[in-house]
Protein backbone atom coordinates (compact mmCIF):
# COMPACT_ATOMS: atom_id res chain seq x y z
CA UNK A 1 0.00 0.00 0.00
CA UNK A 2 1.31 3.44 -0.87
CA UNK A 3 0.45 6.87 0.50
CA UNK A 4 -2.21 7.59 -2.11
CA UNK A 5 -4.11 4.34 -1.54
CA UNK A 6 -3.76 4.81 2.24
CA UNK A 7 -5.30 8.29 2.04
CA UNK A 8 -8.05 7.10 -0.34
CA UNK A 9 -8.97 4.22 1.94
CA UNK A 10 -8.94 6.52 4.97
CA UNK A 11 -11.21 8.98 3.14
CA UNK A 12 -13.53 6.12 2.21
CA UNK A 13 -13.85 4.95 5.81
CA UNK A 14 -14.45 8.55 6.97
CA UNK A 15 -17.22 9.14 4.42
CA UNK A 16 -19.86 9.42 7.17
CA UNK A 17 -18.28 12.63 8.46
CA UNK A 18 -18.91 16.10 7.18
CA UNK A 19 -16.46 17.22 4.54
CA UNK A 20 -14.91 19.69 7.00
CA UNK A 21 -14.19 17.03 9.66
CA UNK A 22 -13.02 14.52 7.04
CA UNK A 23 -10.66 17.07 5.46
CA UNK A 24 -9.25 17.99 8.88
CA UNK A 25 -8.45 14.36 9.65
CA UNK A 26 -6.99 13.74 6.20
CA UNK A 27 -4.85 16.87 6.53
CA UNK A 28 -3.56 15.60 9.90
CA UNK A 29 -2.39 12.38 8.30
CA UNK A 30 -1.00 14.22 5.28
CA UNK A 31 1.08 16.28 7.72
CA UNK A 32 2.21 13.13 9.51
CA UNK A 33 3.40 11.71 6.19
CA UNK A 34 5.34 14.93 5.44
CA UNK A 35 6.98 14.99 8.86
CA UNK A 36 7.97 11.33 8.62
CA UNK A 37 9.35 11.84 5.10
CA UNK A 38 11.47 14.73 6.38
CA UNK A 39 12.80 12.36 9.05
CA UNK A 40 13.87 10.03 6.26
CA UNK A 41 11.23 7.32 6.57
CA UNK A 42 9.75 5.62 3.53
CA UNK A 43 6.01 5.34 2.87
CA UNK A 44 5.77 1.69 3.90
CA UNK A 45 7.29 2.26 7.34
CA UNK A 46 5.08 5.31 7.87
CA UNK A 47 1.98 3.29 6.99
CA UNK A 48 3.08 0.48 9.32
CA UNK A 49 3.51 2.98 12.16
CA UNK A 50 0.14 4.63 11.54
CA UNK A 51 -1.82 1.40 11.28
CA UNK A 52 -4.62 0.42 8.95
CA UNK A 53 -6.88 3.17 7.63
CA UNK A 54 -9.96 1.26 8.77
CA UNK A 55 -8.81 1.14 12.41
CA UNK A 56 -7.75 4.78 12.30
CA UNK A 57 -11.15 5.76 10.91
CA UNK A 58 -12.98 3.73 13.55
CA UNK A 59 -11.03 5.44 16.33
CA UNK A 60 -11.57 8.90 14.86
CA UNK A 61 -15.28 8.25 14.30
CA UNK A 62 -15.64 7.02 17.87
CA UNK A 63 -13.83 10.10 19.20
CA UNK A 64 -15.97 12.45 17.13
CA UNK A 65 -19.19 10.63 18.00
CA UNK A 66 -18.44 10.87 21.72
CA UNK A 67 -17.58 14.57 21.49
CA UNK A 68 -20.66 15.29 19.33
CA UNK A 69 -22.79 13.22 21.72
CA UNK A 70 -21.53 15.25 24.68
CA UNK A 71 -22.07 18.56 22.87
CA UNK A 72 -25.60 17.65 21.74
CA UNK A 73 -26.72 16.53 25.18
CA UNK A 74 -25.63 19.60 27.09
CA UNK A 75 -28.40 21.84 28.29
CA UNK A 76 -28.43 25.43 27.03
CA UNK A 77 -27.24 28.06 29.44
CA UNK A 78 -30.05 29.31 31.63
CA UNK A 79 -30.13 32.49 33.66
CA UNK A 80 -28.62 32.15 37.11
CA UNK A 81 -31.91 33.30 38.66
CA UNK A 82 -33.42 29.90 37.88
CA UNK A 83 -33.81 28.08 41.22
CA UNK A 84 -33.36 24.64 39.59
CA UNK A 85 -29.72 25.50 38.91
CA UNK A 86 -28.86 26.79 42.35
CA UNK A 87 -25.65 25.48 43.91
CA UNK A 88 -27.49 24.40 47.05
CA UNK A 89 -29.92 22.29 45.05
CA UNK A 90 -27.05 20.72 43.10
CA UNK A 91 -25.23 19.99 46.36
CA UNK A 92 -28.31 18.34 47.87
CA UNK A 93 -28.81 16.21 44.75
CA UNK A 94 -25.13 15.26 44.82
CA UNK A 95 -25.43 14.11 48.44
CA UNK A 96 -28.59 12.14 47.68
CA UNK A 97 -26.91 10.49 44.69
CA UNK A 98 -23.80 9.64 46.72
CA UNK A 99 -25.91 7.94 49.38
CA UNK A 100 -28.03 6.19 46.71
CA UNK A 101 -24.94 5.00 44.83
CA UNK A 102 -23.22 3.70 47.97
CA UNK A 103 -26.27 2.01 49.50
CA UNK A 104 -28.09 0.68 46.43
CA UNK A 105 -25.70 0.63 43.46
CA UNK A 106 -22.30 -0.21 44.93
CA UNK A 107 -23.07 -3.80 46.02
CA UNK A 108 -24.53 -4.99 42.71
CA UNK A 109 -21.87 -3.07 40.78
CA UNK A 110 -19.04 -4.78 42.68
CA UNK A 111 -20.73 -8.16 42.19
CA UNK A 112 -21.18 -7.46 38.48
CA UNK A 113 -17.52 -6.47 38.09
CA UNK A 114 -16.46 -9.62 39.98
CA UNK A 115 -18.57 -11.81 37.70
CA UNK A 116 -17.25 -9.94 34.66
CA UNK A 117 -13.63 -10.51 35.74
CA UNK A 118 -14.35 -14.16 36.58
CA UNK A 119 -15.94 -14.93 33.22
CA UNK A 120 -13.03 -13.24 31.42
CA UNK A 121 -10.61 -15.34 33.50
CA UNK A 122 -12.48 -18.54 32.65
CA UNK A 123 -12.56 -17.60 28.96
CA UNK A 124 -8.81 -16.96 28.93
CA UNK A 125 -8.03 -20.11 30.93
CA UNK A 126 -10.14 -22.28 28.64
CA UNK A 127 -8.69 -20.63 25.53
CA UNK A 128 -5.13 -21.21 26.73
CA UNK A 129 -5.73 -24.78 27.95
CA UNK A 130 -3.95 -26.34 24.93
CA UNK A 131 -0.68 -24.81 26.10
CA UNK A 132 -0.94 -26.53 29.48
CA UNK A 133 -2.00 -29.78 27.89
CA UNK A 134 0.91 -29.80 25.43
CA UNK A 135 3.35 -28.99 28.24
CA UNK A 136 1.88 -31.77 30.39
CA UNK A 137 2.71 -34.28 27.66
CA UNK A 138 6.42 -33.78 28.42
CA UNK A 139 6.12 -34.71 32.11
CA UNK A 140 3.92 -37.77 32.06
CA UNK A 141 3.45 -40.87 29.95
CA UNK A 142 1.19 -40.56 26.96
CA UNK A 143 -1.51 -43.09 27.66
CA UNK A 144 -4.84 -41.56 26.74
CA UNK A 145 -3.97 -38.76 24.38
CA UNK A 146 -7.05 -38.93 22.15
CA UNK A 147 -9.74 -38.38 24.83
CA UNK A 148 -7.63 -35.63 26.39
CA UNK A 149 -7.25 -33.99 22.99
CA UNK A 150 -11.01 -33.78 22.52
CA UNK A 151 -11.53 -32.47 26.04
CA UNK A 152 -8.94 -29.75 25.45
CA UNK A 153 -10.47 -28.98 22.05
CA UNK A 154 -13.89 -28.60 23.69
CA UNK A 155 -12.48 -26.37 26.44
CA UNK A 156 -10.70 -24.21 23.88
CA UNK A 157 -13.85 -23.84 21.81
CA UNK A 158 -15.87 -22.87 24.86
CA UNK A 159 -13.16 -20.40 25.87
CA UNK A 160 -13.08 -18.73 22.47
CA UNK A 161 -16.87 -18.50 22.35
CA UNK A 162 -16.94 -17.07 25.87
CA UNK A 163 -14.30 -14.50 24.89
CA UNK A 164 -16.36 -13.42 21.88
CA UNK A 165 -19.48 -13.07 24.02
CA UNK A 166 -17.52 -11.18 26.66
CA UNK A 167 -16.30 -8.66 24.10
CA UNK A 168 -19.93 -7.71 23.43
CA UNK A 169 -20.81 -7.80 27.13
CA UNK A 170 -17.86 -5.50 27.85
CA UNK A 171 -19.06 -3.00 25.24
CA UNK A 172 -22.59 -3.08 26.65
CA UNK A 173 -21.31 -2.60 30.21
CA UNK A 174 -19.10 0.28 29.08
CA UNK A 175 -22.03 2.10 27.51
CA UNK A 176 -24.28 1.32 30.49
CA UNK A 177 -21.76 2.73 32.96
CA UNK A 178 -21.18 5.76 30.76
CA UNK A 179 -24.94 6.36 30.52
CA UNK A 180 -25.38 5.94 34.28
CA UNK A 181 -22.59 8.40 35.03
CA UNK A 182 -24.04 10.85 32.52
CA UNK A 183 -27.45 10.48 34.18
CA UNK A 184 -25.85 11.22 37.58
CA UNK A 185 -24.25 14.37 36.20
CA UNK A 186 -27.51 15.46 34.58
CA UNK A 187 -29.40 14.98 37.86
CA UNK A 188 -26.83 17.03 39.76
CA UNK A 189 -26.92 19.82 37.17
CA UNK A 190 -30.69 19.92 37.36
Amino acid sequence: MDKKSFMNELAYHLRELSSHDRNDILQDYEDQFKIAEIEGKDEQSIILELGTPRVIAQKRLADLNISHFDQENRYPAEPSSNPSRSPIRSFVFALILIVFNIVIVLGPAVALVAVWISVWAVAMAFSLSPIGWVLSLFWRPISSILPEFFIVLTLTSIGVLLAIVMIYVTKILFFAVKGYLKWNIDVIRG
